[in-house]
């Protein structure tokens, strides 16, 4: 079964001011519980997820073989608190070596209620 895929949120360079309203607005996208979701992974990123529902919910990011930090292992049924207004959970930093599956990044959420957005770190 394939993941379903979901976009990555790029943010606007503050090298090349100015920018738009809203070009750095993070838009959380609903996961798919049964599926599972995929993200591009071609640089550095963070994966943010907020939890909606009034229980406490998992999410899993899975690995890849590392080359350059000899790591192994996923993030597994990391814990995402209810949210209570403006808390969020950060996860990452991700890097393509030991994350990228065939140049995706794979999440597992639990609930339908754990909305996630992936954001791209720039390269400077």
């Amino acid at each position: 079964m394939a993941r379903a895929p979901l976009n990555a949120q790029p943010l606007a360079s503050l090298q090349q001011l100015p920018f738009s309203s809203g070009a750095n607005d993070i838009v959380f996208q609903a996961p798919d519980t049964t599926n599972f979701n995929t993200f591009p992974l071609n640089g550095p990123g963070i994966l943010i997820a907020k939890n909606t529902d009034s229980a406490i919910h998992h999410v899993t990011v899975h690995s890849a073989p590392s080359g350059k930090w000899s790591r192994t292992g996923d993030v597994t049924s990391y814990p995402v608190p209810v949210s209570t207004g403006n808390n969020v959970s950060v996860i990452g930093v991700f890097t393509p070596d030991g994350w990228s599956n065939s140049g995706f990044l794979n999440v597992d959420a639990d609930n339908a209620d754990v909305m996630l957005a992936f954001v791209p770190l720039p390269n400077y």
